[in-house]
């Protein structure tokens, strides 16, 4: 009796009994006849007008057209039906041979070809991992990755000989029956050309091995290898800039980063971690030589003096020395900068070498002084001092003219020294 197909609900039908569902057999009232291989894989083959797909595994499937000759292929994976690799060929393993496309490389023409397989063959292929193979000059053949962009659906083709990127191919859909766009996107591309130009093939180091134990040793910006990597006695000298009594006399302004101080009281080097604050402090090294290169306001080591860790306190190097003013003592530094400061007091007032009668004239006479340089022993200038000439309240030396008037005066036995007058009574 025929059966009404209109009037049928599809997936489902009663049966016997003794029908044993759960060995999954096959059942399946449509012709499996298709005209392609290609056709295989296509969702529009097996959707029902629902869009549902209905396969099940060991489907067996005729291919009425495959290159001219009817095949039989059987589904493997109905979970992956498009995958090509999915569907076996009954007579050999068809479907992971390599894909040939009809073209010969080197490409001579970047538009439309007919690759002897439709876009929807070659997207499948390319999705399934399939081997894709071109021909070359000498006829062998040339294999490459290949890329689906599902977004754009394109098919991207990487050709690439001996290392060099040669050639990119983009293949889309043509408008034209039975051939595919094919652009070339970019051609003899070399390591220098997409910035690869310095990789080479020597063994390169690490960025985890950088500094670390059982590495390698990195420079810093002074192009030397940092403090950290050498060993302690490579640095022995460590500058402070101070000594205070305590950590509170460091001040609170203007330092300088990374500059390192003492404070006698908490026995620690304090780092300054920014112009304002210092760390909180770490213990002297022992073997290590400390320079005081300063000496603020509290501070109570002399500028270039060194010290070194004792284990408990900071102790001077070469602190035998003794002060004194005999042999084998130094001189007070108070009493030399004293005699040093006399010394200098006394250039303008040098002892007399010479004196010598110097300006004479009518009015006036002077005397010349010449002296000698405690500085240098050299003569600062002679001095001309002007003996002032005597008047009526001052002593002083005597004019010519005074002196010419003198020797006008009578002899003195010309002189009468006394007169008799005898006076006459009338």
């Amino acid at each position: 009796m025929a059966t009404d197909k209109s009037i049928r609900i599809p997936g489902q039908a009663t049966y016997a009994s003794n029908f044993e569902v759960a060995k999954q057999a096959l059942l399946d009232a449509r012709e499996m006849i298709l005209t392609t291989a290609a056709d295989l894989v296509k969702p529009q083959t097996w959707e029902d007008e629902d869009g549902n797909v209905w396969l099940a595994k060991g489907l067996k499937v005729a291919v009425m057209n495959n290159g001219g000759t009817p095949d039989l292929y059987i589904l493997k994976d109905p979970d992956n039906y498009t995958d090509p690799n999915s569907w076996h060929k009954v007579g050999d393993n068809e479907g992971m041979k390599p894909l040939v496309l009809n073209m010969v490389y080197p490409i001579e023409s970047t538009s439309e070809h007919d690759l002897g397989v439709s876009f929807e063959e070659l997207k499948a292929a390319v999705r399934s991992d399939r081997t894709i193979w071109l021909r070359n000059e000498e006829d062998s053949f040339l294999s490459y990755s290949a890329l689906v962009d599902e977004d754009t659906s394109e098919v991207s083709l990487h050709i690439a000989i001996k290392g060099t990127l040669h050639y990119l191919l983009v293949f889309t859909s043509s408008t034209q029956e039975g051939k595919v766009d094919v652009e070339v996107i970019r051609e003899d591309y070399d390591k220098s050309g997409i910035g690869l130009g310095n990789v080479t093939n020597d063994a390169q180091v690490k960025r985890s091995e950088m500094g670390k134990a059982n590495g390698v040793a990195t420079l810093g910006a002074d192009g030397k290898v940092p403090t950290a990597q050498l060993p302690s006695y490579v640095d022995d000298v460590i500058d402070l800039v101070a000594i205070y009594p305590a950590k509170a006399n460091i001040p609170t302004t203007g330092l300088t980063v990374g500059a390192k101080y003492f404070a006698t009281s908490e026995k620690k080097i304090y780092t300054a971690t920014s112009t304002t604050a210092v760390d909180g402090g770490a213990d002297p090294e022992t073997g290590k030589i400390y320079v005081v290169t300063s000496k603020p306001a509290n501070a109570t080591a002399d500028v270039n003096t060194t010290w070194r860790w004792s284990g408990t306190a900071m102790a001077p190097v070469g602190s035998s020395l003794v002060l004194g003013t005999v042999t084998g003592t130094a001189f007070d530094g108070g009493k030399g900068q004293a005699l040093q400061t006399w010394k200098e007091s006394v250039v303008n007032n040098a002892p007399l070498t010479g004196v010598k009668l110097g300006s004479v004239s009518a009015t006036q006479l002077g005397i010349n002084f010449t002296r000698v340089s405690l500085q240098n022993g050299s003569n600062p200038g002679d001095t001309n001092v002007i003996l002032p000439t005597a008047t009526t309240s001052q002593a002083g030396v005597m004019t010519a003219a005074d002196k010419a008037k003198v020797d006008a005066l009578p002899a003195s036995s010309d002189i009468v020294t006394s007169v008799v007058l005898e006076v006459e009574t009338i």
